[in-house]
């Protein structure tokens, strides 16, 4: 992307066929840079494209033109036909026909007055996009039904939504932020530092179980997934990631588990009193029994389950 300094530069230094130019850049925008153009008695008649994904309306497109733009061509665009813009423009101009453009403002303070107009609009709508954006985004946040947080990889607690916090046992989040977790954590099972060397090696971690400790000392099983967000220079400044509360789902776990080897015990017994030939006495049985046969031994009864 080219600053001001250096798009004047090349058109000071080079003959130019064509320019094809964004609206939003850095310093100096599109619609400044046409202007300019279009201004200067050495490049006024050279062609310039618009090429934007920011400034898109049907105002965005006629204030461009009356800028002197040649062609305005929104994002995305098929390559081909892009292309043939191109072509088209370039080709026309080799030919003598293309109509050269030139700002069509009566006075300058009237292209001012449009310009500020298109801008302020553009901001205006950028901000209640954005304003949109962070209630979606904060409706979500504190409304999820499992925890979500950020922090830092020296341990400071940056977002925690009301799930999290209640989940931890915890009154508030100022409370839960006090807390450093590289200092002081709450993980008992899979210690932080295994955390963070898995998501700085993989970039994220998922479906991690471990055993946290709330506020109460009492334990939580749960399942967590993060991922690393780093700068443009690589650098990791946070983790975001979420944390499930399946605690009942283990104690179900267990209790399924606890009940099998019961029966599996039972059944070991039973197997071992068939082939011993061993029958209860019948007073311990129901009446119903089917063991009380004299003529049958099982050594399970459909009837009484024993």
């Amino acid at each position: 992307m080219l600053i001001r300094k250096s798009a004047l530069d090349i058109l000071e230094k080079n003959c130019i066929d064509l320019i094809i130019s964004d609206i939003l850049m850095p310093e100096m925008d599109g619609y400044m840079l046409c202007n300019i153009v279009k201004s200067d008695p050495r490049w006024k008649d050279i062609p310039l494209i618009f090429y934007s994904a920011t400034f898109t309306s049907r105002q965005d497109e006629i204030f461009a033109l009356k800028l002197g733009a040649s062609r305005f061509i929104r994002k995305p665009v098929e390559s081909d036909l892009f292309l043939n813009i191109i072509q088209e423009v370039l080709q026309n101009r080799i030919e003598g026909s293309l109509e050269v453009a030139y700002p069509r403002f009566q006075d300058e303070k009237d292209a001012f007055k449009l310009y500020s107009e298109r801008i302020i609009k553009k901001l205006e709508k950028n901000v209640s996009e954005l304003e949109e954006s962070e209630e979606r985004y904060r409706a979500i946040f504190e409304n999820a039904a499992i925890g979500l947080y950020r922090s830092t990889p020296d341990g400071r607690i940056l977002m925690a939504n009301p799930t999290l916090v209640k989940m931890l046992g915890f009154d508030s989040f100022e409370e839960l932020s006090k807390l450093n977790v590289e200092e002081e954590g709450f993980v008992i099972k899979h210690p932080r530092s295994e955390f963070k060397k898995r998501i700085e090696t993989e970039g994220k971690v998922q479906g991690l179980e471990s055993v946290w400790k709330r506020k109460d000392n009492s334990l939580i099983h749960v399942r967590e997934s993060a991922i690393v967000v780093r700068d443009s220079r690589g650098v990791t400044k946070y983790y975001e990631g979420t944390v499930e509360d399946i605690s009942a789902q283990k104690s179900a776990e267990q209790t399924l588990q606890d009940r099998l080897s019961e029966l599996t015990l039972l059944h070991a017994i039973a197997s071992t009193a068939a082939r011993s030939g061993y029958r209860p006495p019948p007073d311990i049985l129901p009446p119903n029994c089917m063991r009380v046969s004299p003529r049958q031994s099982y050594p399970y009864c459909p009837s009484c389950r024993r």
